[in-house]
């Protein structure tokens, strides 16, 4: 578990379910009690999504080269590093337990290579994989593209075939 609320329980899939993509059964249980009954939900090695600033802001959790969240206060500039926060990006190098924080460093790259794009133009990628110290967090370090147009540009991943989608600011 990553996160529970009185209406919200976040879970990290586990690493065994790898290849499995279709419906899974699940259910939860604390302190040898069970709370409602089996949730069936659909599970596949790929299904990428970013983290948002807000939640429903549309807005990508992106960190700039100031290690400050990219907003239109803070926009990113063209030809720098930044660092999107995204999950569902599947299978990793260096795969850690499931559960267990990822390795410290950039070890646990993921098997397959994204394409990231921002404003229409394609962003170099210099990392994909789980964030250090983190469960079920993905980090995907990219160039924001030199030869867009500043303001607020859509940003999309790409990864195994499937598709996420947000916004980010530049100038």
């Amino acid at each position: 578990m990553v996160y529970v609320s009185p209406t919200q329980v976040n879970v990290q899939v586990p690493w065994e379910l790898q290849g499995v993509n279709g419906p899974v059964q699940m259910k939860v249980t604390l302190y040898e009690y069970e709370y409602g009954g089996l949730y069936t939900t659909q599970v596949a090695d790929t299904a990428p999504s970013f983290f948002e600033i807000t939640p429903g802001s549309e807005v990508a959790a992106i960190i700039g080269n100031t290690y400050q969240f990219v907003t239109p206060s803070t926009p990113a500039p063209r030809g720098s590093k930044v660092q999107i926060y995204a999950n569902g990006l599947g299978p990793v190098n260096n795969q850690p337990a499931s559960g267990a924080l990822a390795p410290s460093g950039k070890t646990a790259s993921t098997k397959a290579t994204p394409t990231v794009t921002i404003g229409g133009a394609t962003a170099v990628v210099s990392y994909c994989g789980m964030a250090s110290g983190y469960p079920g967090l993905y980090e995907v370090d990219v160039t924001v593209p030199t030869g867009i147009t500043a303001g607020a540009q859509g940003v999309s991943l790409t990864i195994a075939g499937q598709t996420a989608t947000s916004t980010i600011n530049v100038n």
